[in-house]
């Protein structure tokens, strides 16, 4: 499996983290393995590559959404559903297994992250809609696009300019 690139959400004026935290990241991962992957990282440089792992996890998560969703899709992250928060986590895992340890990532930690992104590519077709957040609110809709409007009285487009095409 090749390396997944590099996501530096800080670049899109993202400040800290929408979805989980550091400390349910450790509990996910479990506090051993997170110690035996990150032996060669010491006191806060741990804590900001944790940080920065779970930064580019979510960005992947928006990154999917945000075709059908305005992110990010909670107001807070006390109100983050279970299940886009185990999204987070399962790629947070996998990311950070293949920084740190390259190819040799868990089958198990594999196949969570392929159903995320198998999950997260229905969403971002809207086959499926996101869980709302524990306070009962559902993301909104994207109803915005890259078209634009014209706003006129004169016609833009008539049968004379329309013959050459």
């Amino acid at each position: 499996m090749s390396p997944v690139p590099f996501f530096n959400n800080n670049q899109r004026g993202r400040v800290g983290m929408n979805y989980t935290t550091v400390t349910e990241f450790i509990l996910h991962v479990s506090s051993d393995n997170m110690d035996s992957l990150m032996g060669d990282y010491s006191g806060a440089d741990i804590l900001s590559r944790q940080e920065q792992i779970l930064n580019q996890a979510e960005g992947m998560v928006d990154s999917y959404a945000s075709v059908r969703w305005t992110t990010p899709l909670y107001a807070s992250i006390t109100v983050t559903s279970s299940g886009i928060k185990k999204s987070v986590l399962n790629i947070a895992q996998f990311l950070l297994y293949v920084q740190i340890e390259g190819d040799d990532v868990p089958e198990r930690v594999k196949v969570a992250y392929l159903a995320e992104i198998e999950w997260l590519t229905k969403l971002a077709e809207g086959k499926i809609f996101p869980p709302p957040g524990t306070d009962g609110v559902l993301s909104s809709v994207r109803t915005g696009g890259s078209s634009i409007d014209i706003d006129s009285d004169t016609a833009v487009f008539d049968y004379d300019n329309m013959k050459v095409f």
